[in-house]
């Protein structure tokens, strides 16, 4: 009798241990994200060109942005950051959740030039140093930063009249200083250019506020970068310091219904203060945040964060003051910005054109 207890006892602890080694090998370590870059046939190479006056102030130019954008080349088998926070530096941790950390980390599934040809125009840029090199990451490394630069100077190359904000939000340094990093993203070449070849103008001299349109793309003879940086000026500076130069306010949400109420606040605030911060560029922080705290169900259930993007991306796109964001933040930013869910994209990018087309002067 006793053998029998102990029998089923062995056989429940069984199964429920199958149970939680099938929960951790599916939830938490599964490696596949499912989600690949979008074929289309859709090129919105030309869009500044084609629908913004050469007089527009580059603050006021509606623009879709790229959060966290060179972050394609993450998978389940990338590296994690041995700069990075929390969890992504914690071997063992990293090790237990190294799946569920993946997929809510892929914030974009295109190269560069592809979100450029998708109409993205203003990047937002996270940069480390690792293993001794420069690399773009989402606290998991993507791919070095060499290759996001050429594919960026490639379509400038190609495209004269466009512009681009290329702000690096973050880097980790390590033991370099912020000018090395600098200095380098100068010496990346594509074509016989590099991104500082693009700056049009000298920011230590020219104000941000006053820039035009003409101004950055040399009357549209040229393509035209601006880049923002937490570093201070330097003799050959080509960028703009950061904090004097963005608006940019993380909501820090994983859900639509959570995130659209600071939206909307943030909105009435500018709306409210005409002069706030318009010598400035303006980012609609529209993206979700994962929370594998309050929002962990959620993280395991939308499988990526970039399957809740797709769905998000529409409801803010469709939303009845999607128009009036764009009046006071200019640059709508969010994750998976050229989804073709819902037809997104392309909807997006037409309603960016139409916004522009009736504001520049």
């Amino acid at each position: 009798m006793p053998n029998r207890k102990y029998h089923k006892i062995r056989v429940v602890f069984t199964v429920i241990l199958a149970v939680l080694l099938l929960i951790w090998g599916f939830v938490l370590k599964a490696p596949f994200i499912g989600i690949s870059a979008p074929e289309t046939s859709h090129d919105f190479s030309s869009i500044i060109k084609d629908n913004v006056s050469g007089s527009t102030k580059l603050t006021d130019i509606a623009m879709l942005g790229a959060h966290d954008a060179f972050a394609h080349k993450i998978s389940g088998s990338s590296k994690y950051d041995s700069n990075a926070e929390s969890a992504y530096n914690n071997r063992a941790l990293f090790f237990l959740m190294s799946g569920i950390l993946a997929r809510n980390t892929k914030t974009q599934v295109s190269s560069a030039y592809k979100l450029l040809t998708h109409g993205v125009r203003y990047f937002d840029v996270r940069i480390t140093l690792h293993n001794g090199e420069w690399y773009a990451h989402h606290n998991l490394i993507s791919d070095k930063l060499s290759a996001y630069l050429k594919d960026t100077i490639r379509f400038l190359n190609e495209n004269n009249g466009e512009f681009i904000v290329f702000d690096i939000q973050h880097a980790r340094l390590a033991d370099r200083e912020y000018r090395e990093l600098l200095d380098y993203i100068s010496s990346v070449k594509e074509g016989g250019n590099s991104l500082s070849d693009y700056v049009n103008f000298d920011p230590r001299y020219t104000l941000l506020s006053d820039l035009t349109l003409d101004d950055a793309t040399l009357n549209g003879t040229k393509a035209g970068a601006v880049v923002l940086a937490k570093a201070d000026f330097y003799y050959g500076s080509f960028h703009y310091e950061y904090f004097s130069s963005i608006r940019s306010e993380w909501h820090s949400e994983f859900a639509t219904k959570n995130i659209l109420p600071k939206i909307n606040a943030e909105y009435k605030t500018l709306k409210d203060n005409e002069d706030l911060d318009r010598n400035k560029f303006r980012v609609n922080q529209a993206q979700l945040t994962p929370n594998y705290g309050k929002g962990f169900f959620q993280c395991v259930t939308d499988w990526t964060l970039l399957n809740r993007a797709q769905k998000h991306n529409q409801e803010l796109l469709n939303h009845k003051d999607f128009n009036a964001w764009l009046s006071v933040m200019p640059i709508f930013m969010c994750d998976f910005s050229d989804s073709q869910k819902g037809n997104f994209n392309k909807l997006v990018i037409e309603k960016i054109n139409q916004f522009n087309a009736l504001n520049s002067k």
